[in-house]
């Protein structure tokens, strides 16, 4: 199946398609293809079902929020604004609301999910332990956070796949809501994923676009099956490869390996996948200089076991277990 073939059997969504309705499918959708895509008008009306006001969708909309986004602390990629909004949950016990941790997000990938030198279009250790900025307030203040929190919440697997530093035996789930914008302003490789095809360390994660300007091509985001290996790989469109490479393309790459290529336009618009059982990535973009891309990502998974997650209770730092 061709990723066109498999973004028409998606895009059959039913404009008068209730929130209820739609969570459902798209519950099983995941559950059948480890991913699914979600158009922006659905998924902006799930949002308002579960809390979220209509202003404060407006003004992530108009870009506010992400533009108080700090800069990323790693230097090479002095073309990101990131920040990570961090939310416990309940893994579904009855009666457990999701907690604000009040601190800062952390991310372990392991090295054989995402490369930091070789295969990396921008150099920097990604798999080692990453503490990140916090959100703007204006954004942790809002209704949004909430609302994503739980969809995200009826996303999740019942059971968690294994991984070495991850406790599975946790109740908790920890939920990272990052916000991103990328500034595309030279000839550098200024890109959402420049490690390329990758994993995140998580159960599920997913990508949704908030806005663009200035941006007239490029930005796809693909999903691949885990055959595909990690990095990058010379191409300036879908199904062929440049003739001049800017890099070495992996061993065993496959294009047979895609399930999904679409540049996301409409704000809302997202993708939702099982990090265990797919890898993605996100390409560069261009368009009239300086350009930007907003984005929220949001990472899930049970809480690390050597108690770098933590989080404010009654005012003291303690780890999440």
């Amino acid at each position: 199946e061709t990723p066109e073939d498999a973004l028409e059997s998606l895009a059959g969504v039913v404009e008068q398609e209730t929130p209820e309705a739609a969570l459902l499918r798209i519950q099983r959708e995941l559950g059948q293809r480890n991913f699914v895509w979600i158009p922006g008008s659905t998924y902006r009306k799930m949002l308002k079902w579960k809390g979220a006001r209509e202003e404060d969708l407006l003004a992530l909309e108009a870009g506010k929020m992400h533009a108080e986004v700090p800069r990323d602390p790693e230097p090479n990629m002095y073309f990101r604004q990131v920040a990570f909004h961090r939310l416990v949950l309940s893994g579904g016990r009855e009666g457990h609301a999701p907690l604000e941790a009040q601190m800062p997000g952390v991310t372990q990938i392991g090295t054989e999910e995402i490369c930091s030198d070789t295969g990396a279009k921008v150099s920097f250790a990604r798999s080692k332990t990453r503490t990140w900025p916090m959100p703007p307030s204006a954004y942790a203040a809002s209704t949004v956070p909430l609302a994503i929190a739980a969809l995200n919440e009826a996303l999740l697997p019942e059971a968690h796949h294994p991984q070495g530093n991850i406790n599975m035996d946790s109740p908790n789930v920890i939920n990272d809501q990052i916000l991103i914008r990328i500034n595309k302003q030279g000839e550098s490789d200024e890109s959402p994923t420049p490690e390329g095809v990758h994993q995140d360390g998580t159960e599920v994660s997913s990508v949704t676009l908030i806005g663009r300007r200035g941006v007239t091509r490029g930005g796809e985001s693909r999903i691949w099956k885990l055959d595909q290996p990690a990095g990058n790989y010379s191409s300036d469109q879908f199904g062929s490869m440049k003739k001049r490479p800017s890099i070495k393309t992996p061993n065993h790459f496959s294009w047979e390996n895609c399930l999904f290529d679409k540049a996301f336009t409409e704000p809302w618009e997202s993708v939702f996948f099982n990090d265990r059982l797919v890898k993605h990535e996100a390409r560069g973009f261009d368009g009239v200089r300086p350009c930007q891309r907003d984005v929220i990502v949001n990472f899930l998974r049970k809480p690390l076991l050597d108690g770098s997650d933590t989080m404010k209770v009654g005012g003291r730092i303690v780890p999440i277990v």
